[in-house]
């Protein structure tokens, strides 16, 4: 009895290993036999004034399994990117062969018109016409099969599982930044980017680079990375309109930092802005050629046609998401996620899952309850803010299906997969030993969204 339940603790340490502190994450893996420094930890019950140097003790008690083979092991920390670009690869290069797809047939058909007609054919259909002349030019100079087609979509994916990592990474611990970029490469609608010949990979790699620097830009205030913002925001726009919903969803909690901190959130924000106005005249353009779109002067409040959205873009695009007790059970999971992911960004837990306990107070980003709302405020802004924009504009006062095709969510999926791994070492965490056949749970929705591909 005793062997078994070691063998199944190691088994789910191999998942995640929540119990070990951030500061620990970073230090033992190159040095775990140096003596660690002395802890500068400030206040982390919510005051801003930081408490007194806690000479050589430990912050918190290590993971009873320091030498397993889990998440935050050694042996993993020394293979974990090459693992991840593995297994990103391996899963986006199955069946990528097999035929095109009807929008995917609409990308060959526009990639052989001539230059000025593709251009005057996409603004007709409501898209940009820049992602489709690259595309011509790639195809012109290497084929036309489906799996070269498809090449740009998985390059740019798998590069945003990484730049998805770094951004949780800046968020919360390492162990809760490898489980959220598992959760990430093997969620359905990532793998379906990377496997569509259309531009929504481009736009999930913006998006990707677009949060990972706003919060390089908030923790180090370099300019360079308000470059990479402005870049990112330029293509991710360039490439579909509808990149607008995450600009908005990382607008919220920047306009949080601008009331706290001024310059950290307001900056940031201008960038963005500038980069969507650069393109203005083509947005003028691209506005006056949607007539799909037919605006009415009811508002229809369609609350079950977006449950079926936001069902599909949580956990997969089942078929079982048409019936109503289906979505009302999709429901209760986001709650039950959302409220565990409240749980586990309380003041003292979120400052200390970001590695700032040993930073002077004048570095953090912002005081440990202040950090604490952002991570809540960026997060469930990243998830929730696409989605009620569609649902109010495009369910509400147009005649247009769009919530009925989860594509038009793809940024949401950073935010998903952040919040469920937080939630996930959360519930590890606390029930530890004396909740074992309750941590069945994570494996469970893990393998779910497996099942959903």
């Amino acid at each position: 009895m005793t062997q078994r339940l070691c063998a199944t603790r190691e088994f789910y340490f191999f998942l995640i290993s929540v119990e070990k502190p951030a500061t620990l994450a970073l230090n033992q893996f190159s040095s775990p036999d140096k003596e660690q420094p002395a802890l500068s930890l400030h206040s982390l019950n919510g005051d801003d004034q930081p408490m007194t140097e806690i000479g050589n003790s430990p912050a918190l008690p290590a993971s009873p399994l320091r030498h397993g083979v889990g998440l935050a092991s050694e042996w993993y920390a020394r293979r974990e990117l090459p693992m991840l670009a593995l297994l990103a690869i391996g899963a986006f290069l199955i069946n990528l062969g097999r035929g095109f797809e009807e929008n995917e047939y609409i990308t060959n058909w526009v990639c052989t018109m001539d230059r000025n007609t593709l251009i005057q054919n996409r603004f007709n259909a409501g898209h940009f016409p820049y992602w489709f002349l690259w595309m011509q030019f790639w195809t012109t100079h290497l084929g036309d099969s489906e799996i070269i087609y498809r090449l740009p979509s998985v390059a740019a994916v798998v590069a945003a599982v990484f730049a998805f990592r770094a951004t949780v990474r800046e968020l919360f611990d390492l162990d809760r930044a490898r489980l959220a970029a598992l959760i990430f490469t093997i969620h359905q609608l990532t793998i379906w980017c990377a496997q569509t010949a259309r531009p929504w990979s481009g736009i999930l790699l913006c998006g990707a680079l677009l949060t990972w620097g706003v919060m390089r830009w908030i923790h180090s205030r370099d300019w360079r990375w308000l470059i990479l913002i402005a870049a990112a925001t330029f293509v991710g726009y360039a490439h579909h309109p509808n990149f607008v919903f995450g600009v908005a969803a990382i607008a919220f909690p920047l306009l949080y930092l601008a009331v706290r901190r001024c310059a950290v959130g307001i900056t940031p924000l201008a960038a963005m802005l500038f980069s969507i106005l650069m393109q203005s005249h083509a947005t003028v353009v691209l506005a006056g050629k949607q007539d799909d779109i037919v605006v009415t002067h009811e508002f229809h409040f369609r609350l079950k046609q977006g449950l079926n959205a936001a069902s599909q873009l949580w956990f997969g695009d089942w078929k079982l998401w048409t019936e109503d007790w289906a979505k009302y059970t999709a429901l209760l999971l986001i709650i039950l996620a959302s409220v565990a992911f409240w749980r586990a960004t309380r003041s003292a837990s979120s400052f200390h899952s970001a590695g700032l306990q040993n930073q002077p107070l004048n570095q953090c980003p912002l005081p440990p309850r202040h950090w604490s709302a952002f991570q809540r405020i960026f997060v469930l802004s990243w998830i929730w803010t696409p989605w009620t924009i569609i649902l109010i504009i495009a369910s509400g006062y147009a005649h247009h299906p769009m919530l009925s095709q989860i594509r038009y969510q793809t940024l949401a999926i950073g935010g998903i997969a952040t919040l469920l791994a937080v939630a996930i070492a959360w519930w590890l965490q606390e029930t530890g030993a004396s909740g074992r056949k309750w941590r069945l749970i994570p494996l469970g929705a893990v393998c779910f969204l497996l099942l959903a591909n």
